[in-house]
């Protein structure tokens, strides 16, 4: 039975993926000091197969039951992190609590000033094929008593309070934490220290992951938008795969720095200030640890630069988005045939040398990787040497195979 488990909550926008690439990186380091972390896929599914089908990827099913198990046959501490855990009600709360057994439930609540988050957390709407636009989005959301769908959806996943309270049935007060995003400007890694130290870890001893999940500029979130409309009907692992991992992520991610950044009006940016000090004062009245400062959360006086609605961008700009999509998507698309033609290729030696039809010394030699980034020429490596112990062992069940027929014949 494992000793404790910290369950990390969210909130959605307030360096979860950091923080779920920071463990991932360093899985090994975390297993040498006792703790178990499944992996951030790992840990989707899981919370996935949690929550239900609406969020339950095929395939997926049990996931949540697989990762429970092996905590409870973990001797040591361990670690669960997923932003989608925050809006949780009543039910699957007490699945929460009987699926871990008796470990000691911690509780872990990142948290970003919420005038970041609510432009962050739209422009990743656009990235998911939600249809409403931002004009609408902060028209719903910065509303006292929200009766749409969407505005409720919004706070249950972003209303510290209500989600502390929700929590406190799997974790006591005095073990529920809050970890403040610092202000933009300061360390990029303060926020990791102050997560370790929540969990009793030395901070400096890990390495720091690759840049996890950058937001789109407003002109790029603006054709997501766009895009999204004509790919419906798209089944949506295909989605997943070609807009959201590919054209958002990889492709037009990078041009945020040379587009406007999304900023809330002043009107709206007032709204959310006031309602922020209003939630902090409820969370400072539960008496929860907080490993920062709340006023980390207190957005700023006025609004940190002019607003913009992206609907307005200019047809020039969305054209210079949507041509550096295209060109993005067929270098992309043109490393992956290539890739999958030599694979095919090695593929098909590989049959040939196992059915015994080619003589392995003949062979041609694979041609060499296409160049690329270091982790893909590392990924290419990897593939490679799995290929070669394939071909080893095909060699070899080729000589098995002659010596077993040659004995046979020498009996007869």
């Amino acid at each position: 039975m494992a000793k404790r488990v910290f369950l990390h909550i969210g909130t959605m926008k307030a360096a979860t993926s950091y923080l779920q690439a920071l463990l991932t990186e360093n899985s090994v380091l975390l297993a040498e000091s006792g703790w178990l972390w499944s992996g951030t896929g790992e840990n989707r599914r899981a919370v996935g197969d949690l929550i239900g089908p609406q969020a339950r990827f095929p395939g997926d099913e049990g996931a949540w039951g697989r990762m429970a198990g092996e905590i409870r046959r973990f001797e040591g501490d361990a670690v669960i992190s997923m932003e989608l855990l925050a809006p949780l009600r009543e039910r699957k709360l007490e699945r929460v609590v009987r699926s871990l057994g008796d470990a000691e439930r911690h509780v872990i609540l990142t948290a970003r000033e919420l005038t970041r988050v609510i432009p962050s957390q739209w422009q990743e709407g656009m990235q998911s094929r939600r249809p409403a636009g931002w004009a609408e989005f902060i028209k719903e959301v910065c509303a006292d008593d929200p009766d749409s769908e969407l505005g409720r959806r919004f706070w249950n996943a972003h209303d510290l309070a209500r989600i502390i309270r929700a929590w406190s049935a799997v974790a006591p007060y005095d073990r529920i934490s809050v970890v403040t995003v610092p202000p933009p400007g300061g360390d990029p890694t303060l926020v990791w220290k102050r997560f370790s130290s929540v969990l009793g870890l030395d901070g400096d001893r890990f390495r720091q992951p690759a840049p996890q999940n950058e937001s789109l500029g407003a002109v790029s979130a603006e054709l997501m938008r766009r895009v999204n409309a004509e790919v419906a009907d798209l089944a949506y692992p295909v989605y997943r795969h070609a807009f959201r991992r590919t054209l958002a992520k990889r492709v037009l991610a990078p041009r945020a720095k040379s587009e406007p950044r999304l900023t809330l009006p002043a009107e709206q940016h007032a709204w959310v200030r006031g309602r922020s000090e209003r939630m902090l004062r409820e969370v400072e009245a539960l008496g929860v640890h907080v490993a920062g400062d709340l006023a980390d959360l207190v957005p700023p006086a006025e609004p940190r630069a002019e607003a913009v609605d992206p609907a307005d961008a200019s047809t020039s700009e969305l054209l210079a988005a949507a041509t550096d999509g295209l060109v993005g998507l067929g270098r992309i698309l043109g490393e992956l045939q290539i890739e999958h033609k030599r694979l095919a290729e090695q593929n098909a030696r590989l049959r040939r040398r196992l059915d015994g039809a080619a003589d392995p010394a003949s062979e041609a030699p694979a041609p060499p990787p296409a160049p690329g980034s270091l982790g893909q020429r590392l990924r290419r490596a990897v593939r490679l040497r799995r290929l070669a112990r394939r071909s080893r062992t095909a060699r070899w069940l080729v000589r098995r195979s002659r010596t077993v027929r040659n004995s046979a014949s020498r009996r007869r």
